[in-house]
């Protein structure tokens, strides 16, 4: 495959550069993501102990021992989801980046109940949150993905790099848990991700 444009440079040639960077923020939201597993775990025993009747207690640790056990599916699944994002991406060079399966959800928030839109809300505000503390590195991240693709800028939605990316993954490594368990519980979930 090549770019279009006047440097005619295969972008096979361009991609180890890309590859190392998805491999980079693979190994390290992998191992932020065994320590967030660990937080939320901590966080639902928390408000186990801190719950004001049975029914309360119970569901705390229903959705810590989901947790336990998902919590290998959850990471496979986040990953794939990172490399799937990642793939389409770059298949999109020369074109218009496809806006991925994450977006398309946001799209039709009219039609969700309003659990859904709760949890769209908090993956929003916690995307909106890290495009604006890490705005000058992500930039320069974009900038520097641009000039390997031949693109002329790089759409925030679309980067496989950024944070609407990430948490869209995350988001639809987590929907089996919140099938397991009562949605607002994932909702703490996630609020603990954008600790």
């Amino acid at each position: 495959m090549t770019v279009d444009g006047d440097n005619d440079v295969a972008l096979t040639a361009r991609e180890p550069s890309l590859a190392e960077c998805h491999q980079l923020l693979e190994r390290e939201l992998s191992d932020r993501l065994k320590r967030l597993f660990l937080k939320v775990e901590d966080a639902f025993y928390d408000l186990a102990d801190k719950s004001e009747n049975n029914h309360l207690h119970a569901r705390y640790f229903q959705a810590m021992r989901v947790l336990r056990r998902q919590r290998e599916a959850i990471e496979i699944q986040f990953l794939a989801n990172l490399a799937k994002a990642g793939d389409a991406w770059m298949t999109s060079v020369g074109g218009e980046p496809d806006a991925g399966t994450g977006t398309r959800r946001e799209h039709e928030l009219a039609l969700v109940e309003h659990e859904e839109l709760e949890e769209s809300l908090a993956v929003a505000n916690l995307i909106s949150k890290a495009e604006s503390r890490h705005r000058g590195a992500l930039l320069a991240l974009r900038r520097q993905q641009a000039a390997l693709t031949g693109r002329e800028t790089i759409d925030s939605r679309t980067d496989p790099l950024g944070p609407h990316v990430i948490c869209n993954a995350f988001r639809a490594a987590l929907a089996p848990v919140g099938e397991s368990v009562d949605l607002d519980l994932t909702v703490v979930g996630e609020k603990l991700v954008e600790k």
